[in-house]
């Protein structure tokens, strides 16, 4: 996909997303005085409302992008002021600037993942972190069985990803599919992951950021905040479903999307069944560290 299709689906979501937002405005301000006059229930629930996790969400991109627009500028200026090369020099730009912010980076983009629906339980919602099953202290049983339940989850994802693909050979043809798999590859960074991990100091920092940056981040959206929004709102299997398709969605290429729902599937299920995040937490973090591992092994 290049740089003009790229920028025209941006304009495309930020055109849906505004209108999205503007329609909510205009139906909260319709039924205001209404409300107010108790003539009509508020059509935004106070607490798990799912318009909270729809903005949250802004929240969190917005401030994740003026961040990495500042860092940006300020890398651009570095360079200017040093005379170093164009960023163009794709092996420099990696060795230089993005494996060295790889954890900061994604200690911040967790950080937020974990702030902002932190902020809406708390501050909004009175409630502690502890009605969403996360205590900062986990204790063995949730780890045990986080392991446990994460190692089927592999076998059961490894599985699942495999008969999809072979599907996949059936219904479409070898170019389409070969374009599913290289798009897959784009944006799951597989190559950028297979660079970095060639380096010991690299593949540690590699290691914590999608073994356990990752996992904490992602499990206390998704299934702290969206899922349990959602399932609060519309009953659990619809919470299940949203939650598992929009996890899925925020990786990217159309056939890991259809691979990942499962594993959300999965989790939210395990997340409900035992009413810890550190059960799934540990679970996502079993999924991602082994492929990792397995990839340095292989390297």
């Amino acid at each position: 996909m290049d740089a003009a299709k790229i920028l025209a689906l941006a304009l495309l979501i930020l055109a849906l997303v505004a209108a999205i937002d503007l329609g909510l405005f205009v139906a909260w301000a319709v039924r205001r005085d209404a409300v107010a006059a108790g003539r009509a229930k508020p059509l935004f629930a106070p607490a798990w409302s799912v318009v909270d996790v729809w903005v949250g969400g802004q929240v969190f991109v917005t401030l994740l992008m003026t961040i990495m627009l500042g860092v940006m500028v300020a890398i651009a200026v570095v360079m200017g002021l040093t005379g170093s090369s164009s960023l163009s020099d794709q092996d420099k730009l990696l060795r230089d600037v993005v494996l060295p912010a790889l954890l900061p980076s994604m200690a911040l983009q967790n950080g937020l993942f974990v702030a902002v629906p932190a902020v809406y339980i708390t501050r909004k919602y009175r409630q502690s972190l502890a009605s969403i099953g996360f205590r900062w202290r986990p204790t063995g049983k949730e780890l045990r069985t986080g392991v446990v339940l994460g190692f089927l989850m592999l076998v059961f994802g490894l599985s699942f990803g495999a008969a999809a693909q072979a599907v996949a050979q059936l219904l479409v043809s070898p170019e389409v599919l070969k374009g599913w798999l290289d798009a897959g590859k784009s944006l799951g960074n597989e190559d950028f992951i297979k660079d970095a991990i060639s380096s010991p100091v690299y593949r540690w920092m590699i290691l914590i950021a999608a073994g356990a940056l990752a996992p904490f981040g992602e499990e206390f959206f998704f299934r702290g905040f969206l899922f349990r929004a959602v399932r609060h709102r519309f009953g659990l299997a619809a919470g299940v479903v949203v939650s598992s398709i929009v996890f899925a969605a925020i990786h990217g290429a159309p056939l890991q999307v259809f691979l990942i729902i499962p594993i959300g599937i999965v989790l939210a299920l395990a997340y409900h069944r035992t009413g810890s995040l550190w059960v799934v937490i540990t679970m996502h973090a079993v999924f991602n560290s082994t492929q990792i591992l397995y990839l340095i092994a292989t390297q």
